[in-house]
């Protein structure tokens, strides 16, 4: 399925394809690949699109890449992975196009003490 990725690492916004299932939903397995973690969370970003992202990047110690988002109202810790959803919560291709997500991201690093 067709998503966009936000890596932070690298500070770049790239079109990704995530495997699917028998079923065609994404596999988790493959988002957490892309976050690069083993628990993610999802950010609410308006007209159907969200962000999964890393659940426990605030908890790491030491510096991390991060982003900021215009549609969503905290920063953002690790990679981000955007996916759009159906009407029952079912993984759908983001409506956002890649240079919408490119405009609303920020790219930044946080610290926090060992």
């Amino acid at each position: 399925m067709k998503a966009i990725l936000i890596d932070s690492e690298n500070y770049e916004v790239k079109d990704i394809d995530l495997e699917e299932d028998e079923f065609g939903e994404v596999k988790i397995e493959d988002i957490s690949k892309h976050l690069k973690c083993n628990y993610f969370d999802v950010a609410r970003i308006g007209n159907g699109d969200a962000i999964f992202v890393d659940d426990e990047g605030l908890l790491r110690s030491g510096t991390q890449p991060a982003f900021e988002h215009k549609g969503y109202h905290s920063l953002l810790v690790g990679n981000g992975v955007v996916l759009g959803s159906g009407s029952m919560g079912e993984s759908k291709p983001p409506k956002s196009t890649i240079e919408e997500i490119r405009d609303a991201v920020q790219f930044g690093v946080v610290g926090m003490k060992s």
